[in-house]
């Protein structure tokens, strides 16, 4: 019985991360994230050839760059970056999901 629940338990975890994972690559897409910084993160999206890798950014480091754009501080971000502006949850979800893309 106690194997089952430790299975479960962990079983319910990785389950979660995965969602998360991908609850992170499905906003990067839907804030367009990827026309600038491609859907590999590394640059050299659709609309600007020239951006900057993020791919393994730490995901403090993204997340702060995220919430000046938010706030309108970040002059590398257009203000019509996003048509909706994301929530801070949402931030650390794709934060967190620009962290695992490999390098």
């Amino acid at each position: 019985m106690t194997r089952m629940l430790a299975a479960l338990l962990v079983f319910g975890l990785a389950g979660t991360g995965g969602a998360i994972a991908n609850e992170g690559k499905q906003l990067y897409d839907d804030f367009r994230c990827t026309a600038c910084h491609g859907r590999d993160g590394k640059g050299a999206g659709a609309t600007v050839k020239a951006a900057k890798a993020i791919a393994g950014t730490q995901s403090e480091v993204t997340y702060e760059s995220i919430m000046k754009m938010v706030g309108g501080a970040s002059p590398a971000h257009s203000p019509g970056s996003c048509d909706v502006l994301p929530t801070r949850d949402q931030v650390k979800a794709i934060s967190d999901y620009v962290a695992s893309l490999p390098r």
